[in-house]
């Protein structure tokens, strides 16, 4: 999702920016009551975004923990 796109969204769920940001990276989990807003603005259940391990969300994008580190 596009800076700009973040931006509407999360106006529309009355978050900041850096708070989207940061549950779409997947460095943050939404409250329950954001994870309501974040579904009625998305259409993408709001056990998507409590539970993205268990419950499919093709918006939030997680990189494995240990990605930024060198290889031994």
């Amino acid at each position: 999702m596009k800076h700009g796109e973040q931006a509407k969204l999360a106006s529309r769920i009355s978050k900041s920016s850096a708070y989207v940001s940061e549950v779409l990276r997947g460095k943050r989990r939404p409250s329950p009551d954001a994870a309501v807003a974040l579904e009625k603005a998305t259409g993408i259940s709001r056990s998507a975004w409590l539970w993205p391990e268990e419950y499919p969300n093709p918006l939030i994008h997680t990189e494995p923990e240990d990605a930024d580190r060198e290889p031994l």
